[in-house]
């Protein structure tokens, strides 16, 4: 089994012959950066979210150690 580029789990046989294009250009929004082991993002009404440390599928993330978090409208903003 291996992991595909949007996280599901499938028979190496079923594996794409062509490689996704670099996961970084994946994230299109402001302040996004892609992260292979997705957390937990803070949002504007909690910025610090607990979380377990069993990585969730991979993603585009908020930075949060620059002080962003994801507001209602799936923007990056910065936290007040």
């Amino acid at each position: 089994m291996r992991r595909t580029h949007d996280g599901k789990c499938v028979p190496v046989s079923e594996c794409p012959r062509k490689m996704p294009r670099r996961e970084a250009e994946k994230c299109t929004k402001p302040n996004e950066q892609w992260t292979k082991c997705g957390g937990c993002e803070g949002t504007c009404a909690q910025k610090i979210v607990p979380c377990t440390r069993e990585c969730k599928p991979p993603r585009c993330e908020c930075i949060a150690s620059a002080g962003f978090v994801r507001d209602a409208q799936g923007n990056c903003i910065k936290f007040e």
